[in-house]
């Protein structure tokens, strides 16, 4: 999937949304989706931010996809 096409939609559909604020040069730190708690660095400082829904588009190594990692219990389908 193309980065810059997928950031732009992002970008466009959060903007159209009332409900939902974009802020930058934050640096995750981890993610615990079962509680919905996000924990960021911001200058220095560590704090924390509760979300509703989370969608991870936080790059290559991704603290999103860890912390669904975490939560999803896998199920095998190979007996």
């Amino acid at each position: 999937m193309d980065r810059n096409w997928l950031n732009e939609r992002l970008l466009t559909e959060a903007d159209r949304t009332e409900n939902v604020v974009v802020v930058f040069e934050h640096k995750l730190l981890k993610c615990d989706v079962t509680r919905g708690v996000l924990t960021f660095i911001v200058k220095g400082n560590e704090t924390n931010v509760n979300a509703d829904i989370i969608i991870g588009a936080d790059g290559v190594y991704s603290q999103v996809r860890s912390g669904l990692m975490r939560a999803v219990k896998y199920i095998s389908c190979i007996t």
